[in-house]
């Protein structure tokens, strides 16, 4: 009984080992002549700290950060 149990196991570990393809788990490798693109920052009118994009309210001052609603423009 054993034996065909390993002969099956073993044709199944020569399968995968042909048609299984891992891929590495590191960081993504940067390709060479590549620019990363840059972060866009902007500046509070209130008090001018730079925030990242997408941020509606200033943390240090609490000044609204995109165009206010209301205003014209």
């Amino acid at each position: 009984m054993s034996l065909p149990v390993a002969a099956v196991i073993r044709e199944v570990v020569v399968y995968l080992r042909r048609h299984l393809v891992l891929e590495p788990w590191g960081p993504e490798p940067v390709l060479a002549g590549a620019i990363p693109e840059p972060t866009v920052r902007r500046t509070c009118p209130e008090c001018g700290t730079e925030h990242d994009e997408g941020v509606a309210y200033c943390v240090v001052c609490g000044a609204p950060l995109g165009p206010r609603v209301g205003t014209p423009g």
